[in-house]
């Protein structure tokens, strides 16, 4: 789906999995004039079969999809790539905010919204995951950037991170892994909008399992009162 109107916009390719035809189409309009081509599926299955066969900068998800459970699909998403994806749902926002975040989800819009509020969320995390390659070479203990895919490497084996966690460890990285306060990760990562506490707490968690299922030395610490910082520099000399 794309009328051709671009507005100056870099082309992305979104999956969105919607069951309301009406509001399937509204959204998928606004994004294409926005300069993104748009496939629709209704149904989890479909988004996992598309997952690595057809072209995907970004994903939709409406979290209420007959069939297979949402967490489910966020889930097996995840096994699967590491590409952006936004959970929209009209259930209670609380609980399945937290469900979403901890499952993988980068962002989590309630319905109703807006179309153009969807559009700039969508812009945005296209934008953060793009500044991946461009971090070039950086490393800290047994990890490094390759500044070529912009993958994050651990001892040459290369570690699944969703891109709100590839910039968290980004960040931690930057100033030989020394201390970040939660107010400049929360800038860094989220944005100006400083994401909630539970929010960066959930990523540093999936960010810790992440690193420890890899094997790294490298540890991310909790500074109480002051933030977080890594430790494991003398794995240096591992890679």
């Amino acid at each position: 789906m794309n009328n051709g109107s671009t507005k100056g916009a870099t082309m992305a390719s979104v999956l969105y999995v919607e069951d309301e035809v009406r509001l399937a189409s509204l959204v998928g309009r606004y994004l294409a004039r926005a300069g993104h081509d748009v496939r629709l599926l209704s149904t989890g299955e479909e988004l996992i079969e598309s997952i690595g066969t057809v072209p995907c900068d970004l994903v939709l998800l409406d979290l209420g999809l007959p069939g297979m459970d949402g967490l489910t699909v966020i889930g097996r998403v995840r096994e699967r790539s590491s590409v952006p994806l936004v959970v929209l749902t009209a259930r209670s926002a609380d609980l399945d905010c937290t469900q979403a975040i901890a499952a993988g989800a980068d962002l989590f819009l309630s319905k109703p919204f807006r179309p153009m509020v969807l559009v700039s969320h969508v812009d945005a995390l296209l934008r953060r995951a793009a500044q991946g390659p461009a971090t070039a070479s950086l490393s800290y203990g047994d990890l490094r950037v390759d500044p070529v895919t912009g993958d994050f490497l651990c001892r040459g084996v290369r570690l699944l991170l969703a891109p709100r966690e590839r910039r968290l460890l980004l960040v931690l990285m930057s100033n030989d892994g020394s201390a970040k306060t939660r107010e400049h990760l929360a800038s860094a990562v989220w944005g100006s909008r400083a994401g909630s506490s539970h929010a960066m707490d959930e990523s540093v968690r999936r960010l810790r399992r992440a690193l420890e299922d890899a094997g790294s030395a490298v540890q991310v610490c909790t500074l109480w009162g002051r933030g977080f910082c890594l430790e494991g520099s003398d794995e240096r000399d591992a890679q």
